[in-house]
């Protein structure tokens, strides 16, 4: 309720807080399983105006493993290449980069015995397997890049892998468009950790920059790989994507965990090391959590990233860093067979000023898609409301209905109204309420596989851990899935079920691997604890 104190005009502004406008979206596609299935990264704009990505899955021919497709500002996607299961390509994780000679290059991270590889495809589809990788330890050139390439000068690209090389602990490796590879530097645990999944940035002052599960790192122009900040407890876990370099010359990153409620952190570092934690997600209803894409800078200055989870409905947001600091959603995504859901990647700006993006999950396929988010702020409409409004002039107080215009505003809400008070001489001033009925907003019910899955990161057994990311994407992928059957034929809720319980039965068998090793990762209790929840929910499921 507003109390306006003015025997004349009221203008009353009831302004949303909590979460910023809603920012308007359009899906341009829905993959459906030929033309590919979870495009987990982002999307680049090629020097033809086109846009460029990957899907991890899916294609056409013998054993399909991912593809590389093109798609137009329109939505019109064209497949150029699908790989070959183990054979010419395996699962690319990450997005490709355009070449200095127009070509695209990227990565595959392999499964089972295939190591993964590095690959040149050209805009007609012309396919070159530049490099395999070869194994493990032993001071072999590493396994599964899970990255993007950087291409610094004509020709020649650097890039990580997440595992492999001496200590098995992942690689820094430089290659060219002519296939000639040399890996730079090894990872060890004592050196700077482990796992490096997020592609190297330039600089600015001669150096790339990267990161590993807890490090910050840099590499010379020579190869030679030094530390930078290494995040101390409460300010970011799991640096899986990529840092980007600001109008300021510093570097903006995001962390898939840890921070004030081990849900990922916005972050902010110089080159030489000086540190700000910017904001810790939390599961708080409105704030997603668990990015994994990098940042970009738009036009406006501001920053922009994805979470794969949280937000209102729980299954991703967009969201905005802006100059002054504040962090807002700006994007909700929904489970409602259209809209897409868990975008594991960034976002790129189109030439229109749009932002476009991918998600792993939705669309009307359930195989994800491709979306562009507009930001430019939605016309004011106007409408007229019926309202109470009540004036008290001394001790009498008189309540009366008036319909009067309401504009809505880019989220807020302002209504103006005109009234003649009477005339008094009492010598309390007139006083003029008028209540709104405050906006409804719907939340998804807690499912029992949200309530069971999300509560993991607070379970005793899990105190003091940070469940890896490659745990947590298969579970909130299963959740979102089963959140879709919820609203689909039955027999399309049988299928989803499947897929969600395979996804969770994964979940279930990385968790206890995360056991393992020399540096394990995650507790055998808190493992224990994930195969619990896991069972709950396939039980539950029925299938």
């Amino acid at each position: 309720m507003t109390t306006v104190r003015s025997p004349l005009v009221a203008s009353i502004l009831l302004a949303v807080a909590a979460q910023a406008p809603a920012a308007p979206l359009a899906t341009l596609h829905s993959f459906s399983g030929p033309d590919g299935n979870q495009p987990h990264a982002g999307l680049i704009l090629g020097s033809d105006g086109n846009f460029y990505g990957t899907t991890l899955l899916g294609g056409t021919g013998v054993n399909p493993a991912g593809t590389v497709f093109r798609m137009t500002p329109n939505g019109d996607v064209t497949t150029l290449y699908t790989f070959s299961f183990q054979v010419t390509g395996d699962e690319p994780f990450a997005g490709v980069v355009e070449g200095s000679d127009g070509a695209f290059y990227g990565t595959t991270r392999g499964s089972g015995a295939y190591l993964g590889n590095v690959f040149r495809v050209t805009s007609t589809g012309v396919f070159t397997d530049l490099h395999g990788f070869t194994g493990y330890f032993g001071g072999l050139d590493g396994s599964h890049p899970q990255a993007s390439l950087l291409q610094v000068g004509n020709g020649v690209f650097y890039g990580v892998t997440l595992d492999g090389g001496t200590f098995g602990s992942g690689t820094v490796f430089r290659v060219t468009s002519n296939a000639d590879y040399m890996k730079l530097h090894s990872f060890e645990v004592a050196d700077m950790g482990t796992a490096p999944t997020a592609a190297l940035v330039d600089g600015g002052d001669g150096k790339l920059y990267g990161t590993t599960s807890s490090n910050v790192f840099s590499v010379a122009t020579d190869g030679t790989v030094a530390n930078v900040y290494k995040f101390a407890q409460g300010e970011g876990a799991g640096a899986a994507s990529s840092l980007v370099l600001g109008n300021d010359g510093k570097l903006y990153g995001t962390t898939s965990a840890g921070g004030q409620h081990s849900l990922g952190t916005l972050y902010r570092i110089t080159t030489s090391g000086a540190y700000a934690l910017l904001h810790s997600f939390a599961n708080d209803g409105t704030d997603g959590y668990g990015p994994q894409g990098a940042l970009i800078q738009a036009g406006d200055g501001s920053f922009y990233g994805t979470t794969v989870s949280g937000g209102r409905i729980g299954v991703g947001t967009v969201f905005r860093l802006a100059t002054d600091g504040t962090v807002a959603t700006i994007y909700d995504f929904a489970v409602n067979g259209t809209d897409g859901f868990s975008p594991f990647g960034g976002l790129v700006e189109g030439a229109d000023g749009d932002l476009y993006g991918t998600t792993d999950g939705g669309g009307t396929s359930s195989d994800g898609t491709v979306f562009r988010l507009s930001l430019a702020a939605p016309p004011p409409t106007t409408s007229t409301s019926t309202i109470p409004v009540t004036t008290t002039t001394g001790s009498t107080s008189v309540t009366t209905t008036s319909t009067v215009p309401v504009t809505t505003t880019t989220g807020v809400t302002v209504v103006t109204t005109t009234s003649s008070a009477p005339a008094t001489t009492a010598a309390r001033p007139t006083t003029t309420t008028a209540t709104t009925p405050s906006p409804t907003t719907t939340t998804a019910p807690c499912t029992s596989a949200h309530c069971t899955l999300d509560a993991l990161p607070e379970n005793p057994a899990c105190a003091g851990q940070t469940i890896p990311s490659s745990v947590t994407a298969k579970l909130q992928q299963a959740t979102a899935l089963i959140d879709l059957a919820t609203s689909s034929p039955s027999s399309k809720a049988k299928r989803l079920h499947k897929r969600a319980k395979k996804l969770l039965k994964k979940a279930e068998a990385t968790a206890h691997r995360a056991t393992k090793g020399r540096t394990p990762k995650l507790s055998t209790g808190c493992a224990d604890a994930v195969r619990n929840a896991v069972e709950g929910v396939v039980t539950g499921l029925g299938v």
